[in-house]
């Protein structure tokens, strides 16, 4: 996403603050929508990166919630907020 006003070049990744970033840097386009390439080398390039289990488990919770029919066998997220690494070594 391109912001002329903030002269930046958003990459996004979605479930990693996505949404707040493209709130902050309003109005946006996309490349395609570009008068010019000036973008690719003036504009500072951002992009958020995330721990991609909190990202997976963070779009499942949310992409899940979204259909009623959902069977979550019997998970809640105080259950698997409970589910991490006990030590540095189990998260290497």
């Amino acid at each position: 996403l391109i912001s002329d006003g903030f002269r930046v070049v958003y990459w996004l990744l979605s479930k990693s603050g996505s949404s707040t970033m493209r709130e902050g840097i309003k109005p946006f386009y996309g490349p395609e929508a570009a008068n010019n390439d000036r973008w690719r080398q003036e504009y500072t390039w951002v992009t958020v990166v995330r721990d991609p289990l909190e990202r997976s488990v963070s779009s499942f919770w949310e992409e899940g919630k979204a259909c009623k029919y959902n069977d979550f066998h019997g998970f809640t997220l105080a259950s698997v907020a409970k589910a991490t690494a006990k030590s540095a070594d189990d998260r290497a």
